[in-house]
């Protein structure tokens, strides 16, 4: 009877420790938006100016990134690594009007906080590499929304006008962007800049010439 008390006792132990077990995994990753998606894919969108088209080309054998940047007048190319990105990533990338430096946004891939932000010369010399806590102010990494392979720590950087986002609901077509923006970065030629979006409305301002966070502004609320 001993043996057998025992061998029940087990069995119930087992039953109540996976559902433990799941529920610090819910905790741990957040509940708001856990879905197994398990996404493996690699995305990455290219930018361009009137010289140059930069963009990322991945290798799933040497599970690493490397960039392409193109003379758009002699079809030459440049190719170096991009040692900083993880294999699973979506990546968004900018260039300077003058061609000086390029970045890489890595938007919503995996749940590493470092090397989300990247900047690079020309020559593909890295400049600087800002993560998710040099952008987002404490309050706002606390909105980040996780899956089992992603995090959403930005917003679409342009906000929807009312027909485009009918449309969106109803066809699920996101609105065409302008050259050198993307859905969570838009590049300022003005200023040298790019602009995100957190998921609290504040706008923060990158420069691509002094390599750093150089603005965060408070969303704009339009007067009725």
């Amino acid at each position: 009877m001993k043996t057998n008390s025992g061998r029940l006792w087990t069995g119930q132990r087992t039953k109540l420790v996976t559902p433990i077990l799941i529920a610090l995994l819910l905790t741990t990753l957040g509940t708001s938006r856990l879905q197994a998606d398990k996404c493996l894919f690699t995305t990455a969108e290219a930018a361009s100016n009137a010289n140059y088209k930069i963009e990322g080309k991945a290798d799933m054998e040497k599970r690493s990134w490397s960039y392409v940047l193109t003379n758009l007048k002699t079809n030459e190319k440049q190719t170096g690594p991009l040692p900083l990105i993880e294999l699973h990533a979506h990546l968004y990338f900018f260039i300077s009007q003058d061609s000086k430096h390029f970045a890489v946004l890595n938007g919503s891939a995996d749940h590493h906080l470092s090397n989300r932000f990247m900047i690079y010369k020309a020559d593909g010399k890295l400049v600087s590499s800002l993560g998710v806590r040099d952008i987002l102010k404490p309050h706002e990494e606390k909105m980040i929304e996780r899956t089992v392979s992603h995090m959403y720590w930005l917003a679409r950087v342009e906000e929807l006008t009312a027909d485009e986002e009918t449309a969106l609901r109803e066809t699920g077509k996101i609105p065409t962007l302008a050259p050198n923006t993307h859905y969570y970065g838009k590049y300022n030629p003005d200023t040298n800049t790019v602009s995100l979006r957190t998921l609290a409305g504040r706008i923060v301002v990158i420069s691509l010439d002094r390599s750093k966070v150089v603005r965060g502004r408070k969303r704009r609320v339009a007067k009725r």
